[in-house]
């Protein structure tokens, strides 16, 4: 009797152990959703900023908010089952697909038709305007760079796409150890190479810019960092304490600001310490930081806010010039204006299609 009440109890333990595990892997991460929020934010910022230097201090910081979101998508694209990972990938490339054309659409409608007519108060010839597209076209800027005619921020999703692209075949590699070492070192190189070139003003740095703003010199590390934290997760959490990484990321905040009174740069090596410590550090402590509307944004706006935050911002210039506004205190919240409309555009958008599907849904 003592026999089968041990035999139940423990059978009971192991059911209630595997249980919390599915319960642990599954758990949603609150403080990453934050850090995605803010890194969405301080991308809103950079591209809205007005000047000044309270603006180029905060933009010096703010520089970890791309390279947040390739390792968020290099760390949920880690799967044990390979199965499952060739799964996740292939539902991953169709989804930033869908993206690519549909944010590409948005911009071409944009180009040739709404800023326009927004701008000068007239209908374009929309015509001149496909002609002008065409004529722009460069397939190696679009194939290698990553760069979309219509819009320049979109190159984020081309060489997001390039990264499930290339994770697919490596994930044949049994030893990631030597592509984690590749990453790291093309990141480095691609930092110094470019710091190099804006110190010496070999390139023009609209030139420049394009050569190292791209899959291989910023997506692919990042998302192989993401990748390899998930892989080595619970080392890290091990040997970097939670104070350890909230120190390293105000180091790598001084860093980056030493760093661009040297040189203006995309990524700073402050700013890889900053985007690290952070990441980890929201893994470390999944439920520490809850911001309301940032923690949505981190959860379901992110890239909805970042394909339509420049036509926003375009509109605010338009409004602010036709109502005459120069006030400095205006213009420097003009990134706050612009992420308040954005993450309301958002909510309409996710709010009516939320609605459509479930009338969709009950019609079936």
């Amino acid at each position: 009797m003592k026999i089968d009440v041990l035999k139940t109890v423990i059978l009971n333990n192991k059911k209630y152990r595997m249980e919390m595990d599915t319960f642990n892997i599954k758990k949603h991460n609150i403080t990453l959703d934050c850090v995605k929020g803010l890194a969405c934010f301080f991308i809103v910022w950079m591209h809205t900023n007005s000047g000044g230097i309270v603006n180029s201090v905060i933009a010096c910081i703010a520089r970890f908010g791309i390279p947040i979101f390739f390792m968020v998508s290099g760390y949920y694209t880690y799967k044990e089952n390979k199965s499952d990972y060739t799964k996740v990938l292939i539902k991953k490339i169709i989804h930033i697909l869908k993206l690519i054309l549909i944010a590409t659409v948005v911009y071409i409608l944009w180009q040739w038709i709404a800023e326009p007519l927004i701008k000068n108060g007239h209908i374009p010839n929309i015509l001149n305007n496909i002609e002008r597209s065409v004529h722009s076209l460069n397939i190696f800027n679009i194939l290698v760079l990553n760069i979309n005619p219509f819009c320049g921020i979109l190159w984020f999703l081309n060489a997001l796409l390039y990264c499930y692209l290339i994770w697919f075949i490596i994930a044949k590699i049994e030893d990631k150890r030597v592509v984690y070492i590749l990453a790291t070192i093309i990141l480095f190189v691609g930092i110094f190479t470019r710091a190099l070139i804006q110190y010496n003003h070999t390139i023009p740095e609209e030139v420049n810019i394009n050569y190292f703003r791209n899959w291989l010199f910023m997506g692919l590390p990042f998302f192989t960092i993401g990748y390899c934290i998930h892989y080595y997760q619970d080392i890290i959490i091990k040997v970097f304490k939670p104070k350890h990484l909230i120190v390293a990321a105000i180091v790598g905040m001084v860093m980056s600001f030493a760093e661009r009174l040297a040189v203006p740069l995309e990524v700073f090596v402050g700013t890889v310490i900053v985007s690290v410590a952070l990441f980890i550090f929201a893994i470390e402590k999944p439920d520490l930081l809850k911001i309301p509307v940032i923690n949505k944004v981190g959860e379901s706006f992110c890239f909805f806010i970042y394909i339509v935050h420049i036509i926003v911002r375009d509109i605010v210039l338009v409004i602010y010039d036709r109502v005459g506004i120069s006030n400095k205190v205006v213009l420097w919240i003009m990134p706050i204006i612009v992420f308040t409309l954005c993450y309301l555009l958002a909510m309409c958008y996710y709010t009516i299609s939320d609605k459509i599907r479930k009338v969709l849904s009950n019609n079936k």
